[in-house]
């Protein structure tokens, strides 16, 4: 073979490897280079809402715009403390749940105490009822400062008793004015089949003594 044929054969062979490379290389539709990723905009109005899922709740401090939608409920739990600030021109309406079972008796004596130191207070009989006497109120006026040592509520027809606090004397303006003795407190004195109450108050000494008292209780089941 001449040396003409083997060029010839070799610039063949060339071209036909060039013409299959530029078919199979991929090349962009255009001359200019590609474009960056351009962001989607989503243009669904509100009645084709794009579903979402919410990964975390964020944390909301401030003021938040609230629209109410139905009727609300307030509910409280646990033990709050309340305030209730009534002027006295609106005061809250109370009812005494009690008041039907309550009994009131009132009691007085006058004169002085010149053979003993203490002194006999006695109430109006009580019903043929199962009572508890739960509140005793005292008040006296003495010629001296004499302290008092012990008040008593009992019954004509039970053997119980209860011990009430004692009174301070209050000495009272005035040389002849003399000292007053006052108590309004609770007490717990249990009483069947009627009887008369009494309240006995016993000084360290004599002295010239008169004394209102009232007490009150409630009907027992």
């Amino acid at each position: 073979m001449s040396l003409a044929h083997k060029y010839l054969g070799a610039l063949l062979v060339l071209a036909v490897a060039g013409f299959i490379a530029a078919v199979v290389t991929p090349r962009p539709a255009s001359g200019a280079p590609p474009a960056a990723p351009q962001p989607v905009v989503v243009t669904n109005n509100s009645s084709q809402q794009v579903p979402v899922s919410v990964a975390s709740l964020p944390a909301v401090s401030g003021n938040v715009a609230a629209t109410q939608s139905g009727a609300w409920t307030v509910s409280v739990s646990g033990t709050p403390s309340m305030n209730i600030a009534n002027l006295p021109g609106a005061p809250v309406p109370v009812r005494d749940v009690d008041v039907t079972s309550r009994i009131q008796l009132n009691g007085s004596t006058n004169g002085d105490q010149a053979a003993t130191p203490y002194i006999l207070l006695f109430f109006d009989q009580l019903p043929l009822e199962n009572i508890l006497l739960d509140h005793v109120s005292y008040s006296c006026h003495e010629d001296t400062a004499t302290p008092m040592v012990r008040a008593v509520l009992g019954t004509t027809i039970d053997a119980g008793h209860d011990y009430l606090p004692v009174a301070d004397p209050v000495p009272l303006p005035g040389f002849f004015a003399g000292a007053a003795l006052n108590v309004n407190t609770s007490a717990s004195l249990s009483v069947s089949g009627g009887g008369t109450p009494y309240l006995q108050l016993i000084l360290a000494a004599n002295t010239g003594l008169n004394c209102v008292a009232s007490l009150s209780g409630h009907r027992l089941p």
